[in-house]
């Protein structure tokens, strides 16, 4: 999860709830205006944190279509695998995520290939990326940083998820991405530390 803030204003990329998000939200009781909540994808452990803010707080929640559609369903957002993907996960040394299915209500604004949107000063284009998931985005924060989501990590991309599709990441997407390194500064993914976009290139292009 990521969260920027701008005076009472805050942009969270892929809200989840954990202790530490719940201090956090704790400490910023009362002093929170508005939410915009962007979804790179539909995966339960990138969207578990979406129904408690929803319930606190003014939230406006973005994602493309398929993302939208697939939070609603148990088994398109793979909460009802979790205790199994928990299992794999902690077999090569990993932690995992603990929680029972859950659905959440569609997204607010709802898009199919590019979003523009302008939020405190800062451009933000969302454009999909499928290939880890069939509701899967890249985010473009002032054409300096990128937010990845699962769809660019410094570790195998996995495609063999259900509505993961290898063929079109390598098809529709690479492309995109390439272009987009070559132009942003900074890459935030799903998982594991921010770095330059250069330290990322070169996963991408070996496809």
């Amino acid at each position: 999860m990521y969260v920027i803030e701008e005076e009472e204003d805050i942009l969270i990329v892929d809200p989840v709830e954990t202790e530490e998000t719940l201090k956090f939200w704790k400490y910023k009781e009362n002093r929170v205006k508005k939410i915009v909540i962007i979804l790179t994808h539909e995966h339960f452990d990138h969207i578990n944190g979406l129904n408690y803010l929803r319930d606190k707080y003014a939230c406006t929640v973005i994602s493309n279509a398929l993302c939208s559609e697939n939070i609603t369903n148990t088994k398109k957002n793979l909460s009802e695998y979790s205790l199994l993907m928990k299992m794999m996960n902690e077999e090569v040394g990993e932690a995992g995520i603990d929680i029972l299915p859950f659905v959440c209500s569609p997204s607010d604004i709802i898009f199919r290939d590019e979003y523009i949107r302008k939020w405190r000063g800062h451009e933000l284009r969302l454009f999909s990326t499928p290939g880890h998931s069939s509701g899967s985005i890249c985010i473009c924060v002032d054409k300096k940083i990128l937010f990845t989501g699962d769809s660019l990590l410094k570790r195998t991309l996995i495609t063999r998820l259900p509505g993961g599709n290898k063929k079109d990441y390598l098809t529709k997407t690479t492309k995109k991405m390439l272009k987009l390194l070559e132009q942003i500064e900074i890459v935030c993914p799903g998982h594991g530390e921010v770095d330059m976009a250069e330290k990322f290139k070169e996963f991408v292009e070996k496809g």
